[in-house]
């Protein structure tokens, strides 16, 4: 049975900094994709976006999933078929790569249906999954994480930086035991 792992535990505590520097010691295909949070695109406040983990691409709209804080129809009414499109894009050729990124899962993915069934056929397969899933209420979420061939780990500020938590992702994920990946630069 092919073992799954994610990340969980407060906002800005760690996850995905911890998760980058797991990357680093890997050797492999890389797959799937990461959010970004970012004030860079619109400039007048924050926006989403889903990025291919190993694609360079720079936020743009082509790549948007929602604007934060804010009630408008993109918001409320495209969010589900922007996950839909971008997140099963990202994850179509999980079969061909050795690990599958999925930085990271919340609720705003409730209404997307196709990027869930995705989600969990990727799970389903034999490719390993390391990923990040928000401390958010969520039934897809708490679905995830009681899987039994998924291992959930709480990121805490206090045991984020230690040596040990990189040792056990590698034990969890054997194919983190190679060495000198080299990664695109913001996942580095």
């Amino acid at each position: 049975m092919t073992h799954h792992v994610f990340l969980t535990g407060a906002k800005q505590v760690g996850k995905s900094t911890l998760l980058k520097k797991t990357l680093r010691s890997f050797d492999g295909q890389i797959g799937g994709f990461f959010t970004l949070r970012t004030c860079e695109y619109l400039k007048t406040g924050f926006s989403v976006h889903l990025l291919p983990a190993t694609v360079p691409a720079d936020p743009d709209e082509t790549n948007l999933l929602f604007i934060c804080g804010t009630s408008s129809p993109l918001s409320s009414n495209e969010t589900p078929r922007r996950f839909d499109r971008l997140g099963c894009n990202a994850l179509s050729d999980f079969l061909q790569k050795d690990l599958i990124l999925m930085d990271e899962l919340g609720p705003h993915e409730a209404e997307a249906v196709r990027f869930r069934q995705m989600i969990l056929k990727v799970l389903d397969g034999p490719v390993p999954v390391l990923g990040v899933l928000q401390e958010a209420p969520s039934p897809f979420l708490q679905e995830i994480a009681q899987r039994p061939d998924v291992t959930v780990l709480r990121i805490t500020e206090e045991n984020r930086n230690e040596p040990e938590l990189l040792k056990q992702l590698a034990s969890l994920l054997p194919t983190l035991s190679c060495q000198s990946s080299v990664l695109p630069a913001r996942l580095q």
